[in-house]
């Protein structure tokens, strides 16, 4: 019997029909997602970072890597938390400072953290979160640094100076007759430590000094600083502690602290002017090699043997400290500011790569790997707590090591 077309249809084997249903089946599953690579297209460009997750009521103040970038401390205005770089989830419960914070930082191999703020700088554990020591002082601390294997910590003392203390102790042992201490540094290997004072609280400007830790002597003579704006940071020591950069007005100059001679430039006095703006803050990049400059309009990278420029300068603005981060590879800049110009920086063309959108960013970090960027904000649309954003860079967009 001939059922024609339609009887042939129904006169399909259950195999021949699982067939056909697996086939329309995969057809369908090839068209999911071909729309889904689609939306992602659409969404999220080639060489944009991809945004994994926030980590909410973070503050958006204060944000770094730990050394191994397995975990990110942030703090708000009174309260600091440890969280877990991978899942976004806290690793302590929030950590109570009890006043206002003005630093923090990972100190012992990153087995404890310090915040620092009112009249107290104290030390916790970074696995639980429980304080394991505090220094306090009969004034307000101001400006602080604790050195990377926390076992000293400066504190400023207004116009009495500041105070060197021993933490596990805590007990001072030393005072620096600084007044008005406006920032204070150590080296990264704790041996060396830099103040820097005002002349006079009203006006910029000011002494800066270079002493070794154990015996307080000075390393370089004391530098009469003058600078026209309000500089976070006019001096750094380079990572291997043989180089010291200054910065003043609009210039800088890269010396050898040995002797205290200046490392010779090619402008011949060792001394590069710079026409951009007013320094605000130098620093060498984690290898040694580049000084990173930074004045109120722009960023600008030079060479630490020579003083020549890298590149033309990059026109953003940055306002702290916080706000700006080296790969370790020394090959990209992480740059945060109010401009909402948050992106990632080719060192050596000096091209923006990625871009985070429109956003204003109070504290950035690079995890050390270079593949992830946190980005910290201290308030969102109407609302007042802070928050900060992890994002994943695209790694076909940043440079490569060595180039």
């Amino acid at each position: 019997m001939n059922y024609g077309r339609r009887g042939k249809l129904m006169s399909i084997t259950n195999g021949e029909c699982a067939r056909l249903v697996w086939k329309f089946i995969k057809c369908l599953a090839v068209s999911a997602g071909a729309l889904a690579l689609f939306a992602m297209g659409v969404t999220r460009a080639a060489g944009a970072p991809q945004l994994l997750g926030q980590l909410e009521d973070s503050g958006g103040r204060f944000v770094s890597y730990s050394a191994d970038g397995k975990r990110i401390l942030t703090a708000d205005k009174i309260t600091a938390r440890i969280w877990d770089a991978h899942s976004l989830k806290p690793l302590t419960p929030p950590i109570n400072h009890g006043a206002s914070i003005k630093s923090t930082m990972w100190i012992a191999n990153d087995s404890r953290i310090a915040t620092v703020g009112g009249n107290e700088v104290r030390i916790w554990d970074a696995g639980n979160g429980k304080l394991a020591g505090r220094i306090a002082q009969d004034m307000e601390v101001g400006p602080a640094a604790i050195s990377p294997d926390g076992r000293w910590a400066l504190t400023a003392r207004g116009a009495q100076g500041a105070a060197l203390w021993d933490t596990a102790a805590a007990k001072r042992v030393r005072l620096f007759e600084d007044p008005t201490l406006f920032w204070a540094g150590f080296s990264n290997d704790g041996t060396q430590l830099m103040t820097y004072s005002l002349k006079n609280p009203k006006y910029w400007g000011g002494f800066l000094h270079l002493r070794e830790v154990k015996t307080g002597r000075d390393l370089i003579p004391p530098q009469t600083i003058n600078c026209e704006g309000s500089s976070s940071s006019v001096a750094a020591v380079s990572p291997d502690g043989k180089r010291i950069v200054i910065g003043e007005a609009k210039r800088f100059s890269v010396y050898q602290i040995d002797g205290f001679k200046k490392i010779s430039r090619q402008q011949g006095d060792g001394v590069l002017s710079l026409d951009a703006g007013y320094t605000d803050m130098v620093f060498f990049t984690p290898d040694g090699t580049r000084v990173i400059w930074v004045c109120d309009v722009c960023v600008q990278i030079f060479s630490a043997d020579t003083g020549e420029p890298i590149r033309d300068a990059m026109n953003v603005m940055v306002v702290g400290r916080e706000e700006i981060d080296v790969s370790h590879g020394n090959t990209f800049l992480l740059i945060g500011g109010l401009k909402k110009n948050a992106g990632v920086w080719d060192v050596a063309s000096g091209k923006r790569l990625q871009t985070f959108g429109e956003k204003t960013s109070h504290c950035v970090a690079l995890s050390p790997d270079g593949k992830f960027a946190a980005i910290g904000s201290r308030y969102r649309p109407k609302e007042e707590a802070g928050y900060t954003e992890i994002w994943k860079l695209d790694p076909d967009a940043l440079p490569k090591s060595g180039k």
